[in-house]
């Protein structure tokens, strides 16, 4: 067995050789202050040593204060303890090292005390190197391959179909709970909201510098605070990096679209004996996204799920006698491209315009079982020029500066600014119901005298897509509809030491997101007063209203929209409009606790942490297109609707101030006694105050139980809270116009969907246990893993009662369906609008397994590495009112989604990696497996079960000798087989979404990234 002497400036540089030159991978670790000037590193936490030297054959121990020893696992170091250690070194012989450090922090994700316990709710570490192997383009990438992430939102996951909320970004969601309840800190601080959905986008955090990604997947709301329902995801900066790194990488599909790359340099200094440390980074990243008009197949085909036999009109579709199948081909038989008559003289109707004007029959094509659609007709499909996933840019500058003052005093100030835009070709620009009256000289011309009789000086009600008023006409250029945030965040802190082995810390937070959107749409009084043309004094067409009402819209020109291309694009450009609006999130945040150890029993010390925490958040959202802001149709007729045609956002405005005191504590109870290698309790109580709410009050109870090395034991119970979002809140009405058909009336109608805020919302609260086993078995060195059983249940949950599809096709089903009260009616019956408002409606409750095998040995020259993570859902219920029964949704696709989609809820998924690695190369493969599952329990289909999918990815680098640089070529291809998602119709919107549920698959294909990485 060689020996070797490694001497350097830090321990943490001494531990990056230590791996280098013996293979041993260092998967995390979390460091601490240092006292003496003499060694400039930071101590490795518990945690992290056994991570470090998992599968190496070698264990860890404390030898006092100042040092360390590391040996084999068999038995102790004959004299190690005896050892001198100096400073800075790592000294091996044979199996033996021992380092030197001055006394040090050991913080682990999971808990805030501060010492050598172990945190009984379940976690994860991720490095950063294992994240951007399997997906370069950014650490959320990576972190959605993990199979506890589950309908996250990123451009390539998010259905693109409204302009009222935010489209991309990367917005974690654990277990499909729902990004607003998962709690996204840095270095363990909170982290300002982003756009208006309650997530944090993690685009905002420094890339280049985080050093692991670590996953508690339980609920911690005493511990960290509100939003930590379903878990908490914690990035961590390498706060002692030292050096210049750079990346320039670049990407594409296997389809010749989506054209990625990413630009990125990091540096960092140690000034002043290593007392002054600063840190900087920048990075840029973009792609072109996917637009519909790329060459990919399926992608045109118009699909819609319709009725096995379209000819039974007695009775619904979707049941055991006529289930569903799936249509190709489909388009709306609602609408027209040139114009389609829904109501007037009973001859006009279902007539159509043609692209030159004429009046003919519409051929709404073969009935496929359902309204509003058929199979070959004249129709349009349900999008204009829509894109498949917007094209993104982010930046990024980041600068961080710590000082150590001695004497166990230290500061340090981080400033963060970050960019990101995503446009899309995505506006449906389509009439909605028009109302043109018999004096319209652009309808006389097209109408017969006997059908401008039958009229007899009435009205006709026509609506139509406006396909040809596609980017060409806008205002924007080629980008009809663009989204842009700008963020900073500011953090500063000071800590240090009071007595013993008791400190005390500080934190101020600022953080400020504003986020922008803007599209190109048809601003409802222009279009509706050019519409409504009449005769002028000399003939020709001209806008009524400005022969009853001249003082209005003066500039007004009558709009010819009969027939497709007919319209003067002067009065195109006329009637569009940028529809506008703004939402700013600010957090100021203020914190102080104490941490040290009570006193010390036979087992060890007693672990306390105390803390208060305050903290202010705003939101500001203005809107050109208010809902609540009656628009003036003054002398024109048929005016009806909001600002905009297709969508209208409401204004937001409001903050609470939420004070909270916590506290923690950890218990050793048992150490190195018979059947208890080790017994520890820990407990965290939390009181929170809302301005809005009143007061809450979370805790957590928990034990770890060792009976033996090999294999320890943890539980919690913890109760946990959600405060409504400051938009849940304070939200404004929003519309959207959709089309829907309702079994009432038996026609399709344009109906409003009304959302916005409740000021009267409560907290929601949650209650989570999670039990579970870590095995390291010494009779199979290099081989860890863990086993955990989660049971969380979401009380008063937080949520809108369901989209307009949904609560009509709910209706249909059953008319005495409690969601029917939602439907809004006039007069007549016809429905006019949805409700959606925010509610403490819901309930909310899911169960599983959480697996996590690790497997580590040396291979030749080289070492091989092996993981296996896994989740099995067991159980996902949601109750969607008090007197609505509660619906299972694990193992199907029936859970609700956006606007007409679902999200499929497979109950297996996992992934398999496994990766070789010398000194002159690493690869690696990973398989990712997307479990089974029914289409639906509900409603029944003809071809109802889904098989499962597995991605193949590969990833290989190469270490280059270039001077004194470490260079390393790499190249990730994902989805290697390029394996498309199994073929489901989710969306109901023909056209405007691939045949897949891409909120689970990868509807991007095989990619391939290329790329070079260097420190100097």
């Amino acid at each position: 067995m060689r020996s070797f002497s490694i001497a350097s400036q830090s321990i943490a540089d001494a531990l990056i050789l230590f791996s280098r030159q013996s293979g041993v991978q260092i998967i995390s670790a979390s460091t601490g202050r240092q006292r003496s000037s003499a060694v400039k590193g930071k101590f490795p936490a518990r945690k992290a040593i056994s991570l470090i030297l998992d599968g190496t054959g070698l264990k860890w121990k404390r030898v006092d204060d100042h040092s360390i020893i590391v040996g084999p696992k068999s038995h102790a170091a004959p004299g190690a303890a005896d050892q001198p250690a100096h400073p800075g070194d790592l000294k091996f012989g044979g199996h033996i090292a021992s380092i030197a450090v001055p006394p040090s922090d050991i913080v682990v994700t999971g808990s805030r005390i501060v010492g050598e316990g172990t945190p009984p709710t379940p976690s994860m570490a991720v490095s950063t190197d294992m994240l951007a192997a399997h997906a370069p383009g950014s650490i959320a990438e990576g972190l959605y391959q993990l199979p506890v992430f589950q309908g996250s939102i990123s451009a390539q996951q998010t259905q693109l179909v409204t302009t009222n909320r935010v489209r991309s970004g990367n917005y974690l969601n654990l277990r499909n709970l729902g990004p607003q309840r998962l709690l996204v800190l840095q270095d363990g601080y909170r982290l300002p909201p982003s756009g208006n959905n309650g997530g944090v986008d993690t685009n905002i955090i420094p890339q280049m510098l985080v050093e692991r990604v670590e996953v508690v997947t339980g609920g911690a709301s005493a511990v960290y605070g509100s939003d930590a329902v379903s878990g908490v995801v914690n990035y961590i900066l390498d706060k002692r990096f030292t050096g210049l790194k750079t990346l320039a990488q670049a990407g594409y599909s296997t389809y010749g679209d989506a054209f990625s790359y990413r630009l990125g340099a990091a540096g960092g200094v140690a000034l002043a004996e290593g007392r002054l440390r600063i840190q900087a980074s920048a990075e840029y990243y973009s792609n072109d996204g996917i637009p519909r008009r790329s060459a990919r197949p399926g992608g045109a085909d118009l699909w819609v799920t319709g009725a096995f036999d379209p000819t039974l009109q007695a009775g619904p579709f979707g049941t055991a006698d006529n289930p569903y199948v799936d249509y190709r081909n489909v388009t709306q038989t609602s609408f027209s491209p040139g114009g389609l008559i829904v109501s007037g003289p009973s001859g006009l109707i279902n007539q159509q315009f043609l692209p030159n004007g004429t009046l003919a029959p519409f051929n709404p094509g073969a009935s496929i079982g359902r309204p509003g659609y058929g199979q070959g007709g004249d129709g349009p499909d349900g999008c204009v020029d829509c894109t498949y996933v917007p094209r993104t840019t982010t930046g990024q500058i980041f600068g961080r500066a710590s000082m150590d003052f001695g004497d166990g005093i230290e500061w340090f100030g981080q400033l963060s600014f970050n960019t990101a835009t995503n446009a899309a070709e995505n506006v449906n620009l389509f009439s909605g119901e028009v109302e043109v009256f018999a004096d319209n000289p652009y309808l006389r011309q097209q109408l017969t005298p006997a059908q401008l009789d039958a009229m007899g000086g009435g009205s006709v009600t026509l609506r139509r897509y406006f396909r040809e008023w596609d980017s060409r006409a806008s205002r924007l250029g080629a980008i009809p509809s663009k989204q842009s945030m700008r963020s900073i965040t500011v953090m500063t802190g000071l800590s240090g030491r009071l007595f013993g082995d008791w400190k005390w810390e500080t934190i101020f937070t600022y953080g400020l997101t504003d986020l922008r959107s803007r599209t190109q749409e048809i601003r409802g009084d222009r279009f509706l007063a050019a519409v409504d043309s009449a005769a002028g004094p000399d003939g020709s067409p001209v806008c009524r209203v400005t022969l009853v009402a001249p003082d209005r819209f003066r500039d007004c020109r009558p709009l010819n929209i009969f027939g497709v291309g007919r319209a003067d694009p002067g009065a195109v450009q006329w009637v569009l409009d940028e529809s506008r609006w703004r939402t700013r999130n600010s957090l100021s945040l203020g914190g102080l606790n104490i941490s040290g150890s009570l006193l010390s029993v036979p087992a060890g010390p007693v672990w306390f942490v105390l803390g208060g925490e305050i903290r202010r958040q705003h939101i500001s959202q203005t809107s050109n297109s208010d809902p609540a802001v009656p628009v003036d149709f003054t002398g024109i007729r048929g005016g009806n609707g909001g600002v905009f045609r297709s969508t209208n956002v409401g204004v937001a405005d409001g903050a609470y101030t939420i004070r909270e005191i916590y506290a923690e504590t950890t218990v050793p109870l048992l150490k190195g006694v018979p059947f208890a290698d080790s017994l520890e309790v820990n407990g965290a109580y939390r009181y929170t105050h809302y301005s809005t709410s009143g007061s809450v009050e979370t805790f957590k109870l928990g034990a770890a139980w060792q009976p033996i090395p090999d294999i320890s034991f943890r539980g919690a119970y913890s109760r946990d809270v959600r405060a409504p979002s400051l938009f849940e809140l304070f939200a404004g009405q929003t519309l959207l116009q959709n089309p829907v058909f309702d079994s009432v009336t038996n026609m399709t109608h344009i109906v409003l969907n009304r959302g916005g805020g409740d000021p009267n919302l409560t907290p929601e609260r949650a209650g989570t246990i999670t039990l579970g086993a870590a095995l390291r078995p010494r009779s199979l060195p290099g081989l860890t893993g863990s086993l955990y059983y989660f049971d969380i249940k979401i009380k008063n949950a937080i949520a809108t009662p369901g989209n307009t599809f949904q609560i009509f096709v709910a209706c249909a089903a059953n008319p005495a369906n409690p969601l029917c009260n939602l439907i809004k009616r006039d007069s007549s019956g016809k429905p006019v609008e949805v409700l959606g408002i925010s509610q403490n409606l819901s309930g909310l409750s899911i169960k599983g397994i959480d697996a996590d095998f690790r497997y580590s040995a040396k291979l030749g020259k080289g070492r091989l590495t092996g993981r296996l993570v896994a989740t099995y859902l067991m159980s996902y219920r949601r109750k969607d009112g008090s007197d609505v029964a509660s619906v299972e949704y694990a193992g199907t696709a029936d859970l609700p989604g956006f606007l007409a989609s679902t999200y499929p809820l497979p109950r297996l998924r996992g992934n398999i990696d496994l990766s070789y690695s010398s000194r002159h190369f690493t690869i690696g493969l990973q398989e990712r497996m997307i479990g089974a599952y029914a289409k639906s329990h509900i409603q029944h289909y003809l071809d109802n079960r889904v098989e499962p999918v597995f991605y193949t990815d590969i990833y290989v680098s190469k270490p280059l000798a270039l001077g004194g640089t470490r260079p390393e070529f790499f190249l990730t291809v994902n989805n290697l087989f390029n394996r498309k998602g199994p073929f489901f119709v989710t969306d109901q919107n023909p056209g405007t979404q691939l045949p897949t549920a891409r909120s689970v698959y990868d509807i991007v294909g095989r990619y391939a990234t290329i790329g070079i990485r260097a420190r100097f």
